[in-house]
């Protein structure tokens, strides 16, 4: 997709319908630091302040229980995070953003945290963590058994929004204007305005329920 997608959930993994909830309160994202964990992070950042929603930041971790430096590494993953959501803070002062370092697999962390929260926002591709899970199976574990929404974020759309950026003129006056007569093709047709009758009728037709 050149857009992100969301997927909706119609059954469980028995097969009972889903309830889902009309407003959101609650937004998950999964991060790292690739330019594809940090659309998605920015994207979740502003779909949860339009919503008043508060935002969960996970990261994930390989499991490092036993191994040499685990604190190190841990410190290291909790610096990098708070990195990344300093711009968020800036861009939404009101935004409660938590953070979450998450040891293990990151398809698990996110399909238990869609049980908890009314959408999980993720990338599509990325070197590991978050947004690397899907590719593959990973993929499909997590939209088949995740218990609500899950906002995706594509690969091609960050990077077509990367080509437009380099596209863009650096000044306004760079821009070329046209007039609609130096546009050939196009042709100015005036529209009859309907009789309110008809105007009644139309409404009736596209909103039966419209009072």
């Amino acid at each position: 997709a050149y857009c992100p997608i969301v997927v909706v959930p119609y059954t469980d993994d028995d097969g009972n319908l889903m309830h889902l909830n009309n407003t959101i309160t609650k937004v998950a994202v999964g991060s790292d630091e690739s330019k594809w964990g940090l659309k998605a992070l920015e994207i979740a950042a502003d779909f949860a302040a339009v919503w008043g929603a508060e935002l969960d930041v996970m990261s994930a971790v390989p499991n490092l229980k036993g191994v040499d430096g685990e604190d190190a590494v841990m410190e290291s993953y909790k610096e990098d995070l708070e990195v990344r959501i300093k711009p968020l803070q800036e861009a939404h002062p009101d935004l409660k953003i938590n953070k979450q370092i998450v040891s293990g697999p990151a398809v698990s962390a996110l399909t238990k945290a869609s049980f908890d929260h009314d959408v999980v926002v993720v990338g599509s591709r990325g070197r590991g963590g978050f947004t690397g899970l899907l590719l593959g199976s990973t993929s499909q574990g997590l939209l088949q058994h995740a218990a609500g929404p899950v906002y995706v974020v594509p690969r091609k759309y960050v990077e077509a929004a990367e080509s437009r950026l380099d596209t863009v003129p650096s000044s306004p006056a760079e821009v070329p204007t046209k007039s609609l007569e130096e546009i050939a093709g196009v042709e100015e047709i005036p529209v009859t305005k309907a009789e309110p009758e008809v105007a009644q009728k139309i409404e009736e037709t596209i909103d039966p329920d419209r009072q």
